[in-house]
């Protein structure tokens, strides 16, 4: 058996895909790694806010003027991202800013034709930080799959993937600092197959999270949710939405998306949703009801 892996940066990360192969596969493998590598690639181009050129900043130089054309996969997200706006009452929410113009999801207009989008207000920006890796790592599984990849492990910066084989992953400690060398850089570990594990926190205050209804940066006892289930777009937007959320609407709308979470907060508590406790080992704290 031979383990072949690419590592690349982008959407905002370091990103990680190993394929375990027979070693006469090896050469189509690589080819497959390298498809992948360059479609995420073309992913980042179009969907950074850092590429002036980038669909979404042209969406925004546009925003209350006209529409602007975006390929396929930009529509089918923008279409994902209102679905769960929506379920989530706007604590998800990609048009969200600290401060200035604010937009609202709902005056993100798909176009009929299916090929542009237009931003309704001037001043509103859509940014895809929130579901952008949950999103594309669905679609990498996707394409494993139907290459005849049966064993891999996807890591997109934090949103993992174990395909054909249980895989003990680590949760996060968030009072620990940067380093993979920190004696306590998880808190719990869990057991996980064919399912996406995607974690938001504050980390420190390193990293914000914007509350959509404020526009300001939240203010919760949270600091971290690992959100766990089957669909990485639903998990990725999920985990951003209960750092807005109160625990109780959180648990509700996790259980009606057949969701299951870890939330860590301030205090040092660990909460588990029921049917993922009997899955975790802890490390040094025990899970709380």
């Amino acid at each position: 058996m031979k383990t072949i892996q690419k590592l690349f940066t982008a959407l905002g990360t370091v990103n990680s895909i190993t394929i375990w192969c027979k070693d006469d596969q090896s050469k189509a493998m690589r080819q497959v790694l390298e498809n992948i590598e360059r479609a995420v690639l073309s992913a980042d181009d179009r969907w950074s806010l850092f590429k002036e050129k980038s669909e979404l900043n042209r969406l925004a130089a546009a925003a209350g003027t006209g529409s602007v054309a975006v390929q396929p996969d930009t529509i089918e997200l923008f279409q994902i991202a209102k679905e769960y706006a929506a379920l989530t009452g706007g604590a998800f929410d990609i048009t969200a800013q600290v401060s200035g113009a604010r937009g609202d999801y709902r005056d993100i207009l798909p176009d009929a034709d299916g090929k542009t989008v237009t931003l309704r207000h001037g001043g509103m920006r859509a940014d895809f930080g929130g579901i952008a890796k949950g999103y594309v790592a669905d679609r990498i599984v996707g394409y494993l799959r139907a290459n005849g990849v049966d064993r891999a492990l996807i890591n997109l910066g934090g949103t993992v993937y174990s395909l054909g084989q249980r895989r003990t992953i680590g949760i996060r400690n968030p009072f620990a600092p940067l380093n993979e060398h920190y004696p306590e850089q998880s808190v719990a570990f869990l057991e996980s197959e064919e399912e996406f594990v995607v974690t938001s926190g504050v980390y420190e205050q390193k990293e914000h999270i914007i509350n959509p209804v404020t526009g300001q940066f939240v203010d919760s006892d949270l600091l971290s949710v690992t959100v766990v289930g089957k669909n990485g777009a639903a998990a990725d937007a999920m985990a951003t939405a209960c750092m807005v959320l109160n625990l109780a609407t959180s648990i509700n709308l996790l259980e009606q998306m057949h969701l299951e979470a870890i939330f860590i907060t301030m205090g040092g508590n660990v909460i588990a949703t029921r049917s993922l406790r009997k899955r975790l080992t802890m490390a040094n704290m025990e899970v709380s009801a």
